[in-house]
């Protein structure tokens, strides 16, 4: 049932996405994907007042709510990143409708070595199981990567990408060295590193400018530049 509510906000029906999402939060408060559910109803909330032009206010309290009510979980830290990088400038926010003509926006990527970084993967929406990514990606972690306890999360970053992240890595040239291992992996990432998803990793300043940005286009080109090249 999340799956189809999920395709609906893909096709921007929030309010029905928002209708629905609170009759489960409130007739189902156990449910194993409650929080899921919260941050699609936080989402809906801000398509809503994106397409309409209405409050902010009431998506940074639908968000706040997923941090509050969802403790420790992939969905709070969502969240709280999105609050985060929505206290600057936001554009098209929550999935509101982009106009033909949209002044390019100039990007800065900051380098920073020694800042904590995440490896990420864009999956485009409607292609691949995320879910499935995420366990075979969890299970590559546990026979190559044991000792650095890492987490695998994935999210929306924007109407037509899920990010999947796997962190945290101290710095980095430890996420470049896991790129590597990743990247190389043909035996149990041979679908996935042949699926042509953009890869990367990234600070986690570099991070938050992305998803107040959305240049997922600009960040990989820039990442293959200082990232890549300057290590060869």
């Amino acid at each position: 049932m999340y799956e189809e509510l999920l395709q609906r906000y893909y096709a921007k029906a929030y309010q029905e996405v928002l209708l629905f999402a609170d009759e489960v939060i409130n007739a189902q408060p156990n449910n194993n994907f409650v929080c899921k559910y919260r941050l699609l109803r936080a989402q809906s909330i801000g398509g809503l007042s994106g397409r309409t032009g209405g409050d902010r206010r009431a998506y940074f309290e639908a968000l706040q709510l997923v941090v509050g009510e969802c403790p420790d979980t992939e969905e709070a830290t969502f969240a709280q990143d999105l609050l985060t990088a929505l206290n600057g400038p936001v554009r098209n926010m929550g999935g509101a409708e982009e106009t033909e003509e949209v002044e390019e926006e100039v990007v800065v990527w900051e380098s920073k070595p020694y800042l904590t970084h995440y490896f990420g993967m864009l999956v485009p929406v409607g292609r691949g199981n995320v879910e499935e990514l995420r366990a075979t990606i969890a299970d590559f972690n546990s026979e190559y990567f044991a000792s650095n306890e890492l987490r695998v999360t994935a999210n929306l970053i924007n109407r037509n990408f899920q990010i999947v992240l796997v962190k945290d890595f101290k710095r980095q040239d430890y996420s470049l060295d896991y790129y590597e291992v990743f990247t190389t992996n043909t035996n149990q990432l041979g679908t996935i590193n042949t699926s042509g998803y953009a890869v990367f990793t990234i600070s986690t300043e570099n991070y938050i400018e992305l998803f107040k940005n959305k240049e997922t286009d600009s960040y990989q080109r820039w990442f293959e530049k200082v990232y890549l090249e300057g290590r060869e």
